[in-house]
């Protein structure tokens, strides 16, 4: 409904209207942004007002300032040696979506998810928008008294594929969400449901090893 939207554009303006959301409005559209430049205005009223015309811009440079912003919190894993990948067309990417609607619907009560890929010069990065679970919200009504609202905010997930080393880093808290996400990646880009293994990107044995770690002979 029409608090559910209100909680989606708050989450698109706070994070495009920074610094580094300005920055990359800029990069994209200098004239655009000039034009909206004054002297007390913020990076927060630039993105406010652009919300109004210019939406699909602001929704751009959203999706590449989460890819950043989740791009730490990720999870790893191969492919296996025999596995051939596709890429993520739209077709690929619409599947996808229709794949995992019904689970998201079960864990969080809300089929919506939508999925993009944007390809670069190592491999891909895909953005998974989906619903969170609902929560309590204190908010001012129309009668500026406090009141309770229960919303359903809105959430995203990303995936980062490195052509060179074949490994994928996915995001998603729950046990349920990263399985969700490795089955449903390895069914439509490689044609099998277990083809990505996970991985770790560091172990501990340094640790275990001790000084004998530092016995390598220089090239």
């Amino acid at each position: 409904g029409t608090s559910v939207v209100v909680v989606v554009v708050a989450g698109v303006v706070e994070l495009v209207g920074t610094d580094e959301g300005v920055e990359e409005l800029y990069a994209l559209r200098p004239a655009l942004v000039d034009a909206q430049r004054a002297p007390d205005e913020t990076a927060e009223d630039i993105a406010a007002r652009l919300w109004r015309s210019e939406r699909n811009l602001l929704t751009a440079v959203f999706a590449k300032i989460s890819v950043r912003k989740f791009e730490k919190t990720v999870h790893c894993y191969r492919l296996k040696p025999e596995a051939r990948l596709n890429w993520p067309t739209p077709e690929l990417c619409a599947a996808m979506e229709r794949t995992m609607q019904p689970s998201f619907d079960k864990l969080v009560r809300r089929d919506v998810c939508n999925v993009s890929s944007f390809s670069d010069a190592d491999g891909f990065s895909m953005l998974i928008r989906h619903g969170e679970r609902r929560r309590r919200f204190g908010v001012l009504g129309d009668n500026d008294e406090s009141e309770t609202r229960v919303l359903q905010p809105e959430g995203f997930d990303v995936v980062f594929y490195n052509a060179a080393d074949r490994e994928l880093r996915i995001s998603g808290r729950s046990t349920q969400i990263q399985r969700l996400y490795r089955q449903t990646l390895g069914e439509h880009l490689c044609g099998d449901m277990e083809a990505l293994q996970p991985h770790r990107q560091f172990t501990l044995e340094p640790l275990w090893r001790g000084a004998s770690s530092l016995d390598h002979p220089l090239p």
